[in-house]
Formats: C-alpha cells, sequence, structure tokens
C-alpha cells in the first residue's frame, strides 16, 4: 500500500475514531482509563499487514504500555490518587474482571495459557452494543474496549500509537491535577510516584487546576490543601 493510500485511510478511520475518541475520554475517569488500558492491551495483538515500525513508532509503543499498566496499578493499589470516588472505580475493575472470566470460561476450547485471549476478544462482533453482551446493570467495559480496540487497530502503527500515547499522557496529566495536593504531600513521605512528580513539574510551570488567583492578589496561590 502506498503512502498516500495509507494517509487516506489514516483519516478515514481518525474521523470514525473521533465519535469514539469523545465517547470514551467523555466518560467517568475510572472508566476511561480501564476502557483504554485494555484497548491498548489489544492493539499488541500483530496484524497481518503490520510493517516494520520505526524508532518512533517503538518508543510510542513502550509509553503506551508503561503509562497504562502504571494507570492501572494507581487505580486498583493507590485509588485515592485518582479520585474521590475511588470505590466505583474499584467496583467497575470488579465487574470488568469479572465478565472476563465469564467471556473466557465460555470459550470452547479453553486456552490455558491465554495465547489467543486478545484474538478471542478482537474476535467479538463489535455491531453489537455493549448493554446488550453484558446487561445494563454491569459496569463492566470490557466490550466497549474491544469497539475502541478495533477501530485503533484499522490505523497505522504510527498513528495508533501516537493516539494511544497521547491519550495517556492526558490522562497522567489531568490525574496529577485533580489529586488533591495534601494526597501528594503525604505520597513523599512514603516514597513518592510518577504521579506527583508529574504534579509538581505542574506547578513549577503553572499548569492544570494547582493554581487558583484570589481576588485582589496578584500571585497565583499553590493549592497543596483538601479542596
Amino acid at each position: 500500500m502506498s503512502q498516500e493510500m495509507k494517509d487516506k485511510v489514516d483519516m478515514a478511520v481518525m474521523e470514525k475514531l473521533d465519535g469514539i475518541l469523545r465517547d470514551s475520554v467523555g466518560r467517568e475517569f475510572d472508566e476511561s482509563l480501564l476502557l483504554w488500558h485494555i484497548a491498548t492491551d489489544l492493539c499488541f495483538h500483530p496484524r497481518e499487514w503490520q510493517g516494520p515500525q520505526d524508532a518512533e513508532a517503538d518508543g510510542l509503543k513502550s509509553i503506551s504500555e508503561t503509562l497504562s499498566e502504571y494507570m492501572l496499578y494507581l487505580l486498583v493499589r493507590q485509588p485515592e490518587m485518582l479520585s474521590a470516588t475511588a470505590g466505583i472505580g474499584l467496583l467497575r475493575y470488579r465487574d470488568t474482571c469479572a465478565e472476563a472470566i465469564r467471556f473466557f470460561n465460555s470459550a470452547k476450547p479453553w486456552d490455558p495459557d491465554h495465547k489467543d485471549a486478545r484474538q478471542m476478544l478482537l474476535s467479538v462482533n463489535t455491531s453489537k452494543k455493549p448493554a446488550d453482551v453484558k446487561g445494563d446493570r454491569s459496569k463492566s467495559v470490557l466490550f466497549d474496549a474491544c469497539i475502541l480496540a478495533s477501530v485503533l487497530r484499522q490505523l497505522g502503527d504510527d498513528t495508533m500509537w501516537r493516539v494511544v500515547a497521547g491519550v495517556w499522557g492526558e490522562m497522567l496529566t489531568y490525574a496529577a491535577g485533580k489529586c488533591h495536593g495534601s494526597t501528594h504531600v503525604r505520597q513523599l513521605s512514603r516514597g513518592g510516584e510518577l504521579i506527583t512528580l508529574v504534579w509538581f513539574l505542574m506547578a513549577h510551570l503553572g499548569l492544570g487546576d494547582m493554581y487558583r488567583i484570589h481576588e485582589g492578589d496578584a500571585k497565583a496561590k499553590l493549592i497543596v490543601h483538601d479542596q
């Protein structure tokens, strides 16, 4: 396929992806995080037409994997760093894990090594609404992630990993800015976290919600107490 044709395909897919992207990042933060974590993992599954990757694509791929794993770690092990509604995030995580177990247990024959797990998920009928598959009450995002991944994988590697890495970068900086300053400070006594280092960098650059201009006060004050 010529580069011109690849660019046209990427443009067409990006138009389709735009609506899905808006939907995925417009959800509750923990829901969006889980959705993109699963979709990112599915993007690692080899494609038949996948060509050689350049150094930039390899770098973006590595960044995507690292940030995806790190943000899930925060959701499960350090939920207070992400939001005041951490309990909902853990519930959504458990529902998604339960949905995955049911999905793989229903597969015949069962693959104990999970070698074909990604392929099985990518083979899900994405024309159906997720609610029709999982039910309205489940908070699982497993099948939503399958839909997102199937669209992302229609992009060329460079474009796909640029989109994925960009989303994870946005998620990390958003979470760093939304986490209470006092939570970041307490975390320092335990050795600190990457998200706290990002928070300090944002504070240094005057980015995010950490600065508030008080009426009658010409300088910005760093907010480090619970809001």
